[in-house]
């Protein structure tokens, strides 16, 4: 068996924040005994437990920072919903968050906060140069001198081994890469694993050394410094509530009595920072702690939580309708910036002013990159559709597919206001879809709008806003790629990759890391570009 001298030594200290270490307690005690398909579960329940803690007290920790931090917050709560807000039509997307158990999302709590910035507190700095690691790798005690040197090579010699043995027993997704991770990329990956693992059947055999691999994988997690059996880790921390302090697997008497509400508390053993954990914290009657991993229902207020032991309700749900107001839905009106706002005022008011509106009635054109070739500019009865004359109509034009109406409105806006990077990342969706919608049967107009449309695109990646860059560079490297399926040449399945991977290095947002692994999906079939 491998030596799991962190693990061990983590379990004995008591730092862990308490359901972590209900679960490494609960695979210790299991270990031995245990198969190998129970001593995999009990280590996914590990890097579940941590990924559930570290989320949900980065997001409480955030709630209560200054509003300096207030993009950051906001990423977060859209991942616990499970919302996004599509930057082009101003509109509000649904999808499946945390706060539906969704693991991925979770993940990608954390992957906001490894990609935030000036983080304003002790917690949430400590929580990113963990994730980061070994990017922030540093060696230094607490007292400022060096401490035993951690390589920075063994996360990535551990995952090695997992995808080596993973391949042995059954196809590795796509997405899952050999290049040296970071602890976050390494958290995901054993969540891809875990999917896998749940869902396809895996031969008896490899499971031992898969067993062994994860196990060294878990114990290359608890390498990191500072160690989790040092108070200053972010796998170690504190409950409190009134007179109790609940810290690894034991709950003793705090020396500063509080109020009704659970506090997390950190670092663990000489706190200096506290803030309330509501909802992702919950301490039944025998003064058990569990941790939150769903919603059941948002009308009647229906939390659940899990502690992470072997034992009988180890899932337990409470009512608590007053906790839904502690972490809100993002709402449209926090995604509208003022400086946007005035500038789209400003340029809807010169265009209307000084530009006659385009004659929307005729259904052909020698400009491809205004018109198209059918009749879409005829409504459900046959009539010519009038021009859009408002900012609104024009957004409404996007959502339904009009690019015929949108196009000439959004074309007269970046006239008046060259400046206006949101302007010119409509328009160049417009063209691009626009250009789709011709196909290959029309193959020369179509590439006239996708050249449009890479140059409005790129002007759009000026925005200040790094999340509207990072839409802008994703929504280029579609232009690029469509350009790409038409004319089959090998620069533009490389723009579309370039631009993919800076959309990924801007932003966290899952549909990034999805085209990116789709484009080097595709582009490998093809052969076009070396791998």
């Amino acid at each position: 068996m491998n030596e799991l001298r962190n693990i061990e030594k983590a379990n004995e200290c008591n730092c862990l924040w308490p359901s972590i270490a209900d679960a490494v307690d609960t695979f210790m005690r299991r270990r031995e005994a245990a198969d190998a398909y129970e001593r995999i579960w009990r280590l996914i329940h590990i890097w579940e437990s941590i990924t559930t803690v570290l989320s949900g007290a980065s997001a409480a920790r955030l709630r209560n920072c200054d509003q300096e931090v207030a993009p950051v917050y906001l990423k977060v709560r859209e991942h616990l919903y499970g919302v996004t807000y599509d930057k082009i039509d101003h509109s509000m997307k649904a999808g499946q968050g945390a706060l539906d158990g969704s693991n991925d999302k979770r993940i990608e709590v954390l992957r906001a906060i490894a990609q935030a910035e000036d983080l304003p507190c002790e917690f949430l700095q400590q929580l990113r140069t963990f994730l980061e690691w070994p990017n922030t790798a540093h060696i230094e005690g607490d007292d400022g001198e060096n401490t035993e040197h951690v390589d920075a090579s063994l996360l990535s010699e551990a995952c090695d081994c997992l995808i080596d043995v993973w391949k042995r027993v059954c196809d590795v997704p796509t997405n899952v890469s050999r290049s040296s991770p970071t602890a976050i990329q390494t958290i995901a990956l054993v969540n891809v694993f875990r999917n896998r693992y749940a869902h396809v059947p895996f031969p008896y055999d490899p499971v031992a050394p898969l067993a062994d691999a994860l196990e060294n994988l878990t114990e290359a997690l608890f390498s990191i410094e500072p160690r989790p059996y040092s108070h200053q880790s972010v796998l170690c921390g504190a409950l409190v509530r009134r007179d109790t302090l609940w810290r690894g697997g034991l709950h003793t008497r705090w020396r500063e009595p509080t109020q009704d509400d659970t506090l997390f508390v950190f670092p663990a053993h000489q706190p200096t920072i506290q803030w309330p954990a509501g909802p992702f914290v919950y301490i039944d009657p025998n003064k058990r702690p569990y941790v939150l991993t769903r919603l059941k229902d948002r009308d009647t207020g229906t939390w659940e939580y899990t502690r992470y032991r072997a034992e009988a309700n180890s899932v337990v749900s409470d009512d608590l309708e007053d906790m839904l107001g502690w972490i809100p839905a993002p709402t449209e009106s926090e995604y509208r910036q003022p400086e946007d706002a005035e500038t789209e005022a400003e340029a809807v008011a010169a265009i209307t002013t000084t530009t006659p509106p385009a004659d929307t009635t005729t259904t052909t054109t020698c400009d491809p990159a205004t018109q198209t070739f059918s009749d879409d500019k005829r409504d459900e009865e046959g009539l010519p559709k009038r021009p859009v004359s408002s900012f609104g109509e024009a957004l409404e034009a996007v959502r339904s597919g009009d690019y015929d109406l949108a196009i000439p409105f959004f074309e007269r806006l970046v006239q008046q206001r060259p400046n206006y990077h949101v302007g010119w990342l409509r328009l160049g969706f417009a063209q691009r879809e626009k250009a789709a919608r011709l196909g290959s049967e029309l193959m020369d107009e179509s590439m006239v709008l996708l050249d449009a449309s890479a140059e409005s695109l790129s002007n759009a990646t000026g925005h200040v806003d790094r999340d509207y860059r990072a839409v802008a560079f994703y929504e280029r490297s579609k232009t690029y790629y469509r350009r790409y399926r038409i004319a089959l040449q090998k620069e533009d399945a490389e723009k579309a990759v370039d631009d993919g991977n800076k959309a990924c290095e801007l932003s966290s947002d899952t549909k990034f890391q999805t085209w990116i692994e789709f484009l080097h999906r595709i582009v490998k079939q093809s052969v076009m570009i070396p791998q």
